[in-house]
């Protein structure tokens, strides 16, 4: 609530129909920027709360030292954005908070040595979708794989607007390498279990890049 900001937007000493009717246009504003909110779009907010476990070693020296972290999250719930207001009947005017983005488990396991960053691995599920990154990183180097299984559109549109009306799942794998000014990416992925515009696709999509 202390996000929203008065505005004056009316003439005092207009018509009681020009007040009534300038009414009806602000809460007409208002309905349709909440559903745009309630829709989902880009995080606005860093607002999650969940438990978790870590473990941090450092060894060695100033001038080579050995990082060690191991990080675990589970039953997250993020807020990615702020309160709105909306205009509800029969209360009238509220200000709303927008769902919760669940995030089922958080796991990282990093280290750090000889200038090289290692993940064995980095993996996130949400919403029923599986992702994960394992590798070693290095300015010189990248040898790294990754996943993506069962990601759902309608997890994605949490956090991008879709142009569409899609439905259906992205499952991925590749690996990444090359350094850091020329990194290399290729994989193979599928659209599964897809529809667009209520219409089910016959067999999943598939494809690959380089």
């Amino acid at each position: 609530a202390a996000d929203i900001q008065p505005n004056s937007v009316s003439n005092s000493d207009g018509t009681i129909k020009d007040q009534v009717n300038l009414l009806w246009e602000i809460e007409q504003k208002i309905r349709k920027a909440a559903d745009e909110i309630a829709q989902g779009g880009v995080p606005t907010e860093l607002n999650i709360i969940g438990q978790y476990q870590a473990n941090f070693a450092l060894q060695g020296t100033l001038q080579d030292p050995t990082v060690k972290i191991s990080f675990q999250g589970q039953d997250w719930s993020w807020y990615a954005r702020g309160t709105y207001p909306n205009i509800v009947k029969p209360l009238g005017f509220v200000v709303e908070d927008t769902q919760s983005i669940p995030i089922d488990e958080v796991q990282l396991e990093l280290g750090f040595n000889d200038g090289v960053i290692s993940l064995t691995p980095a993996r996130i599920k949400i919403l029923g979708g599986d992702l994960g990154l394992q590798g070693k990183f290095s300015l010189g180097d990248t040898q790294a794989q990754f996943f993506v299984s069962k990601l759902s559109l309608e997890t994605i549109k949490k956090f991008v607007p879709l142009p569409l009306d899609v439905f259906g799942f992205i499952n991925a794998q590749g690996s990444l390498s090359g350094n850091i000014l020329l990194p290399k990416l290729e994989g193979k992925f599928a659209f599964v279990d897809g529809a667009i515009n209520a219409r089910p696709l016959n067999k999943p999509l598939r494809g690959s890049f380089l």
